[in-house]
């Protein structure tokens, strides 16, 4: 149980990372951007290639994934960030999809197979090998991450970003340099995803191409969406409910069987019947979801709505 609640620690910590950098771009610029995944999985194939296949040092190797996306989201928003809405999100969609094809593509990078036996990190000397060291090493990780975003959200550029958000030509007219902050806020919002990428191709030893699809792309977005746009705190909580509900649903039956069990040890028939709560656990998540966004169509911790 507790090896159960230190992955799912992890995981939750992966994504969080993911969800903030996403946050940057939609939250707090007004960018839409649906091939997220894209990035994280830049991340993820930057970091593994290195480590597994270079035999780099893991912080070198982390490096690199976080400046890879980086650089790769200035260059795709160079030419992109001046479209707006639905056409941005077509693009940024297509790039989603050209960024899977290509790696899958590449026998270098394992093809559809992708890349096996990703060492472990080794941080300072030390060989993470226990859950309890990658969760120590992820949640810095993340706590960084978040106290980045917080501060970056409360400087000038923050201010500079909110204004885009709110009004592009007003920002403009105030003499706020558009282009410039909206390049900035792709290129760091890319950076935290290739991070998180890292991070989730040392943890599992194992990333291929369909773990950075539009499946992957619209996961993260609906976290923010149900968090709420523009909030750090709700970029967190979107991440821990969307991630953590299924894997609640799923093993339900084992937690109610283990709470019977200990209340009352005749009640294993009923826990038979309890169990096929399991089976439903699509259709649960989905209904959830529905019933959120239409008692918070803004998110949960958000202030602004989806347009």
């Amino acid at each position: 149980m507790i090896d159960l609640i230190l992955h799912l620690l992890l995981f939750a910590s992966i994504y969080v990372v993911l969800t903030l950098s996403l946050n940057l771009i939609i939250g707090f610029t007004g960018q839409v951007s649906l091939g997220h995944a894209a990035f994280f999985g830049i991340g993820a194939y930057m970091g593994s290639v290195m480590v597994t296949y270079m035999d780099l040092p893991y912080i070198l190797s982390f490096f690199f994934a976080f400046c890879a996306a980086g650089v790769v989201g200035v260059l795709l928003g160079l030419p992109t960030l001046r479209l707006r809405d639905d056409y941005l999100a077509i693009v940024t969609l297509g790039f989603g999809i050209i960024i899977e094809i290509v790696i899958l593509n590449i026998d270098y990078l394992g093809g559809p197979d992708g890349i096996f036996g990703i060492p472990s990190p080794v941080i300072a000397g030390k060989k993470l090998t226990s859950k309890l060291d990658f969760l120590i090493f992820n949640w810095t990780i993340m706590g960084l991450t978040i106290l980045f975003m917080y501060r970056l959200t409360r400087s000038r550029v923050g201010r500079a970003l909110a204004a885009i958000r709110d009004d592009e030509l007003t920002a403009q007219v105030m003499g706020i340099n558009t282009t410039k902050y909206k390049i900035l806020a792709f290129g760091l919002g890319a950076a935290f995803a290739g991070a998180a990428g890292s991070l989730y191709g040392s943890y599992i030893h194992y990333i291929q191409p369909q773990n950075f699809g539009l499946s992957a792309s619209i996961l993260v977005l609906c976290m923010v969406v149900i968090g709420g746009m523009g909030s750090i705190p709700g970029s967190i909580i979107g991440a821990l409910i969307l991630f953590l509900l299924p894997e609640i649903i799923r093993y339900l039956p084992g937690i109610i069987k283990f709470v019977a069990e200990h209340l009352n040890p005749g009640s294993v028939a009923d826990y038979q019947k309890i169990s096929a709560i399991a089976d439903y656990q699509n259709l649960i998540y989905g209904a959830a979801l529905v019933l959120l966004l239409i008692v918070r169509p803004q998110g949960l911790m958000g202030k602004y709505r989806v347009k």
